[in-house]
């Protein structure tokens, strides 16, 4: 009787022990641009999975170099195609489970109490070429907003003029955090960035054809999913998660 008590407990012990392992929790690169959106669908899916998740928030570019380097990462959302196809040709994503979900737009701000509120885009506004002007946007090497913000002004004839006033952030967010305390005037950042504060304005939406979309993928990392990645990507492909997106002022992807 005592043999047979002692091969359930170890039976139970194992079972769940490898219960524990299935749903062990899973670390998570991401666009800094995706951190108020992102803590909530995180909050959302630990109560509702009992999973955890950890999240680390840089650049697209700096988190694809750390997991490139062999840094421990489950999954990765990219806000640039670029970034995803590097890692992809680097062999590290788990192949099949690149998805597309979500795309963004680029605005330029202003605090809100600037004399500014609109600007035309047919020319370039004369208050960038006051020589005392500084204006932020993230470091174009390693920043997707950054590159898109550089890519839209030189289309439209701006950023050789203007280039000396750029500061270079390290990622958006904090582009965006030197308008909103004040310390530079002006900045080029996602629109969802510009939602929900109460200290900057938006001047204007860039003409969509100065840049290119901006889609903002999810990956992988491995060579096969664990079931708690399962689940997890299973919960980002939910209607429940495709309204926090909406609230947060993304548009959705449509799958394939």
């Amino acid at each position: 009787m005592k043999k047979l008590a002692t091969i359930v407990l170890i039976v139970f012990v194992s079972c769940t022990a490898n219960q524990r392992r299935n749903t062990r929790g899973l670390v998570v690169f991401a666009a800094a641009s995706l951190a108020p959106a992102l803590q909530e669908i995180a909050k959302q899916f630990e109560t509702a999975e009992n999973i955890g998740l950890k999240i680390n928030y840089a650049s697209s570019g700096t988190l694809a170099r750390q997991i490139e380097m062999g840094a421990k990462c489950d999954a990765y959302f990219s806000a640039n195609i670029g970034w995803m196809d590097y890692l992809e040709k680097e062999g590290v994503l788990v192949p099949g489970s690149r998805e597309e979900l979500i795309e963004n737009k680029l605005v330029i701000i202003g605090q809100k109490d600037g004399t500014i509120d609109t600007i035309n885009f047919d020319n370039i506004p004369e208050f960038l070429l006051n020589p005392e002007i500084k204006f932020s946007i993230g470091d174009p090497s390693h920043v997707p907003a950054g590159k898109y913000a550089r890519q839209a002004m030189e289309n439209l004839g701006w950023y050789n003029l203007i280039k000396a006033k750029i500061v270079f952030a390290k990622d958006v967010r904090s582009a965006f955090y030197y308008v909103e305390l004040g310390e530079i005037p002006y900045g080029v950042v996602y629109q969802t960035d510009a939602r929900g504060s109460q200290k900057i304005k938006v001047l204007g939406t860039f003409p969509q054809q100065s840049y290119d979309r901006i889609i903002i993928s999810m990956a992988f990392i491995g060579d096969s999913l664990s079931s708690s990645s399962t689940r997890f990507r299973q919960f980002i492909r939910s209607e429940r998660v495709k309204n926090i997106w909406r609230e947060y002022g993304y548009i959705i992807k449509s799958r394939n």
